[in-house]
Parts: structure tokens; C-alpha cells; sequence
């Protein structure tokens, strides 16, 4: 088990172990969230030895696993791929013992048939529609819904928005911009939503029509 602190310490431990547990995940900071990451994806780590002048590459060797009362887990609605996110219900139940050599060899034996052990594109989209439910949404997410639903380009009532545009309809009363982590979140919900978007000479588009209020 182990509780975030050190960014340099926490990347040095993926080589010297097999399995890092981070106790209440959901607790990391903004600022901690891109470490997390980062250590995802790391394949080699550069580690430098008592007295060495140089730096070596040591293979990265663990795993990470996280533990959460929560269901907003992932706050990082673009890397939702990089999870793969399990709702425990009950007790999970393990044989006494496991055949630890019996388990390596039929891995061994999967890889040297050519199974697969990475994920292609079609499997990364279903992951991120199964990670949805623990994705903690940007705070324009409610008010999104409730005025904007995603159109066709062909649909007469569609209208091409930039995202200052939405977020002006969404906060007629405010007159602030959106700061670059409110926009980087909103692009990424637009694509949980499946909203066709473009390019435009000034940013990206989105294709929406606005909701017709329901009558009382």
C-alpha cells in the first residue's frame, strides 16, 4: 500500500516492485493527477546509482491498483482509457492458494502464440464508455444537458458553437472567460457525448441545438 507524497520516490518504485496499491485514489490532487499518469505509461524508468555519473534504464516491473469509497475516480476525462475501473459489491472470494508457476505459464505460452496483451482503438472506446460512470464530470456538465443536446450537421435547428459561445449560453450573467482547464474539460466532455466537432481558423466547433424548454 502506499500514499501519495513524492513524485521522484513514487516513479522509482515501478521498477523494484510488482504490485502498488494507492489507498483511497480518488483523494490525489489536481496537481498529483498527471504523476499518476505518467506512471501509467512509463515503459523504462532512468535511475541513478550511488556514485554513477550517468544515469541507467531499469525496466518498469509493477503494476498500480487503487482503492476508493467514491465513484468519481477519474478526473482526467481524456486518459479514462488508461483504467480499467471495477464496482466490488461483495466480498471477493481466492482460493487458499494459487499455482503462481501454472498462472506464468499460460501467460507465456498466450504470448508466444500471439495473443494480443494491448489494446486497439476499438477496444480503448469501449473502455472509456464502461469508464464513464467513474469519471467525475466538469461542473457545466448538469447545465449542459439541460440546454444543449448533440445534432447532425444536416439537422436545420443545428448551429456550429465555439466553446466560449456555449459557455456564454450556459452563463449569460458572467462575463469572465473560461480558463484553460475549463476548456481542455469541456472538449473532452464534448467527446464523451459524442458531439460532431470541426476545426474552425479560431479553434474548434461543436454542433449542437439548443433544447426547447418544456412547458409547466
Amino acid at each position: 500500500n502506499y500514499r501519495y507524497d513524492n513524485k521522484r520516490k513514487a516513479v522509482l518504485m515501478l521498477p523494484r516492485y510488482g504490485l502498488i496499491n494507492f489507498d483511497e485514489v480518488n483523494r490525489l490532487t489536481e496537481r498529483q493527477q498527471p504523476v499518476l499518469k505518467n506512471m501509467l505509461q512509463l515503459p523504462t524508468i532512468d535511475e541513478y546509482k550511488p556514485y554513477a555519473s550517468t544515469s541507467a534504464q531499469m525496466p518498469r516491473y509493477a503494476s498500480l491498483i487503487g482503492t476508493s469509497n467514491n465513484f468519481d475516480v477519474i478526473t482526467d476525462l481524456t486518459g479514462s482509457r488508461r483504467y480499467v475501473c471495477m464496482n466490488v459489491t461483495g466480498n471477493i472470494k481466492l482460493p487458499k492458494t494459487l499455482n503462481y508457476p501454472q498462472i506464468y505459464a499460460e501467460a507465456v505460452y498466450e504470448i508466444e502464440h500471439g495473443r494480443r496483451y494491448w489494446l486497439d482503438e476499438q477496444d480503448e472506446k469501449a473502455l472509456m464508455e464502461r469508464n464513464l460512470r467513474f469519471v467525475k464530470m466538469p461542473a457545466e456538465a448538469e447545465t449542459f444537458d439541460t440546454l444543449f443536446e448533440a445534432a447532425q450537421p444536416e439537422d436545420p435547428e443545428a448551429e456550429w458553437l465555439y466553446a466560449s459561445e456555449i459557455n456564454q449560453r450556459l452563463h449569460p450573467t458572467v462575463h469572465k472567460p473560461m480558463t484553460t482547464r475549463q476548456a481542455r474539460d469541456f472538449r473532452a466532455y464534448m467527446n464523451t457525448q459524442g458531439v460532431i466537432s470541426r476545426r474552425s481558423n479560431a479553434g474548434m466547433v461543436y454542433c449542437l441545438k439548443q433544447k426547447t424548454p418544456k412547458s409547466v
